[in-house]
């Protein structure tokens, strides 16, 4: 009998007889074929995987980038609106309206800071439209009613206790000051009524001007200062 044609193991599973030898070699090349069959299953597996991952890469970096845009874009819009946004007016009561109802006032508030160098028929003019503007602001008019005097830059009222400068007269807005504050350099104009004085009744300011002239219409001999 043959050495390779052996059917059953004679050396007591040592490997040294041929069936062993065979059946040995036979179960390399059964796991050799299986690794091979193995590896080219999964190579592909694995690329396919790296290409997929790197094809979906660049669409997620595109998305952030799109909210980043958005958000950039947000913020610009953002900025231009506050910048465009028109400024709050420092007063937004009814006396920071424009007490100029032509053009001739705004031609005579034009000329209001130069009336000292007008001549003297012009200055008159000029006179009579500040004693208007004075007299029909209810908030540059004196609160107890009195008159108001020409001074130096501006007008006085009668009791010496307020103070409207050319350049308030030439703003058109009412704006007064109390007299000795105006000075500053810091000092800021008033607008609105006196807050002290600016609600009396017409009782109320004859009865002060009484008090204090001794008449209830006093004239511009009358004045305190």
């Amino acid at each position: 009998m043959s050495f390779l044609s052996l059917t059953k193991c004679i050396c007591s599973g040592k490997g040294t007889c041929s069936y062993c030898v065979k059946n040995a070699l036979s179960l390399r090349a059964s796991r050799s074929s299986v690794k091979r069959t193995q590896d080219s299953t999964e190579t592909p597996l694995v690329t396919n995987l790296q290409r997929d991952s790197a094809s979906s890469q660049p669409s997620t970096t595109k998305k952030k980038d799109g909210k980043g845009s958005s958000k950039r874009l947000s913020s610009k819009l953002s900025s231009d609106a506050d910048t465009t946004k028109p400024p709050k007016p420092e007063h937004e009561d009814s006396s920071t309206k424009s007490t100029f109802k032509s053009e001739y006032d705004i031609q005579m508030a034009e000329r209001q800071m130069s009336i000292r160098s007008l001549p003297p028929a012009e200055q008159k003019k000029q006179e009579e439209w500040a004693q208007t503007q004075l007299k029909q602001n209810a908030s540059s008019n004196c609160p107890v009613g009195l008159i108001w005097i020409r001074c130096k830059n501006g007008y006085r009222c009668l009791g010496g206790a307020h103070y409207v400068s050319d350049e308030l007269l030439a703003e058109g807005k009412g704006g007064w000051y109390h007299y000795g504050k105006h000075r500053g350099s810091r000092c800021k104009a008033n607008y609105g009524p006196d807050p002290k004085l600016g609600n009396l009744s017409e009782k109320e300011k004859r009865k002060i001007r009484l008090q204090i002239f001794g008449k209830e219409n006093p004239t511009a001999k009358d004045k305190l200062w």
